[in-house]
């Protein structure tokens, strides 16, 4: 499997339809963040974000994204955000 990541990526959404996904995607290395920090991040368009809680995954480049998931009705959804800086 290709470890290549797209090196524009600033924000993934996917609905997550079965615990098999869920699985999947905490089987990357990853980082839990504490949920009594909030943390402030700067997106590639200079967006600011607050952020409590997450899961960190680092890309090949170093670049750091948060994943959270989050019920749409009743979807449960995989949301990723790309940081290029925490401020």
């Amino acid at each position: 499997m290709s470890m290549d990541s797209h090196q524009h990526l600033e924000r993934l959404r996917i609905p997550v339809k079965d615990p098999e996904s869920y699985n999947v995607i905490l089987n990357l290395p990853h980082e839990v963040n504490n949920v009594d920090v909030i943390r402030h991040g700067r997106t590639a368009r200079n967006e600011v974000f607050r952020m409590r809680g997450g899961i960190n995954i680092k890309r090949n480049d170093g670049v750091t994204g948060t994943i959270y998931f989050k019920m749409d009705g009743n979807q449960l959804m995989f949301n990723m955000i790309v940081f290029v800086s925490f401020v």
